[in-house]
């Protein structure tokens, strides 16, 4: 593949390197990003392995996966579960690290093995199976669905392919006519997303569906290429096209329903670009669109529903600066949406960093260590549970806030 964008935040950004510098916060925002008085989530630390941790993922059960630093100086996957923390092992190397998770408890991820070699693997209850070689541009994400399959990319002779794993037996599921293929999600009913070379001049990449061992070209709305990025339980995928020659400053976000593709739009006419980061089973839509001369920056955070693109609201007292960032990181079922907002308050000059819930339009803060702690909430289960990592004193912290029943709908 030509191109790659990355279109969830990974537990490598709050393990590696980080500014030790600890600024000082105005006393509002400070009070409101360390302990919220009506926040309606409590927090917790999940502990780690020896290291810096970052929590990932959660199903509706409860349990946990994420990756934590070691006492040996690597970094394993692990499950945490009733306060329990568990390291998933290796193949036999020196690291491992999820990718996905599903609500059984399965976890997939990339290992280390004896070897050298990184490959994909799934846990069950112990024990840790290779499912083969991850290999080509791209391909360092590892996906499963409720029935425990798993769709990844595999080295071929011809080049990197998308892959299906399924009780045990591997499906190449081929390209589009072109050298390559990525896969980028799977739903329960076994089909997988994601993207391939075409048989075009220059191998455009293109978005495909695979189901019933027919990949299908999901095309472009206008421009070269398309990139597949999500698929739900009815077969309606999302991802981005190229809107112009200004990768990824043009890039558009598109919703594709069985054979009809659709452009989400933009937030604003000045706002150029629009990336889409999460789907949830009804079909809504989150993520950010900006400015392509300020790539990265200024990021306004989105929610499509019913076909219509809203702006997720600022958090309460935003000093309205230019620069700042509203992401969106992930959603429910219900509806709940979590992301981060990020500035730099010029008087006095100071950054913020605070965790966000959106909910039936309204926005709340998520509670943390202190003010200069700097949140990352991850993922948000159905029973609006939510995990991510917290950096602070100097080490990324796995957390894991839940509701209390003040303002949150906690699900029993």
């Amino acid at each position: 593949m030509k191109r790659s964008i990355t279109f969830a935040l990974t537990a490598a950004t709050l393990l590696g390197c980080h500014d030790a510098v600890e600024p000082t916060l105005s006393p509002r925002l400070a009070a409101d990003a360390a302990a919220p008085a009506d926040s309606p989530y409590s927090y917790m630390e999940l502990g780690s392995l020896g290291g810096g941790a970052t929590a990932q993922f959660i199903n509706d059960a409860g349990q946990v996966a994420g990756v934590s630093g070691t006492a040996a100086g690597g970094a394993h996957a692990f499950v945490w579960q009733d306060g329990q923390m568990r390291d998933v092992g290796t193949l036999g190397g020196s690291e491992s690290r999820v990718s996905g998770m599903n609500g059984r408890g399965q976890i997939v991820g990339l290992s280390a093995t004896a070897s050298g070699e990184t490959h994909a693997f799934r846990w069950t209850d112990g024990t840790m199976e290779d499912i083969g070689p991850i290999g080509g541009q791209g391909a360092s994400r590892v996906f499963i669905n409720q029935r425990g399959e798993v769709a990844w990319t595999a080295p071929t002779p011809s080049g990197p392919h998308a892959m299906l794993w399924s009780d045990g037996s591997v499906t190449d599921l081929g390209t589009l006519g072109g050298a390559s293929s990525v896969a980028g999600g799977i739903n329960e009913r076994g089909e997988v997303v994601g993207t391939s070379a075409t048989s075009a001049p220059g191998e455009q990449d293109h978005a495909f569906v695979w189901a019933h061992g027919v990949m299908q070209d999901l095309g472009t709305l206008g421009g070269a290429s398309s990139l597949g990025l999500g698929l739900d339980d009815r077969g309606q995928a999302m991802g981005v096209w190229s809107a112009g020659n200004d990768w990824p400053g043009s890039i558009r976000g598109f919703v594709w329903d069985h054979g009809q593709m659709t452009d989400l739009g933009l937030l604003q006419p000045y706002l150029q670009a629009t990336e889409p980061v999460a789907m949830n089973q009804r079909g809504d839509i989150i993520g950010q669109s900006w400015q392509a001369a300020y790539y990265r920056n200024s990021e306004r955070a989105f929610l499509w529903h019913d076909g219509v693109m809203s702006a997720l609201p600022n958090p309460p007292h935003d000093p309205y600066d230019a620069d700042r960032n509203l992401k969106a990181t992930a959603l429910n079922d219900r509806g709940q949406i979590v992301g981060t907002y990020s500035s730099f308050v010029t008087n006095p000059p100071h950054p913020v960093h605070l965790a966000l819930v959106w909910q039936d339009g309204n926005v709340s803060l998520l509670p943390t260590p202190g003010p200069t702690s700097e949140p990352a909430p991850l993922a948000i289960n159905n029973r609006g549970e939510i995990v991510g990592g917290v950096w602070h004193d100097g080490a990324s912290h796995a957390a894991l806030w839940r509701p209390t029943g003040t303002g949150a709908a906690a699900q029993p």
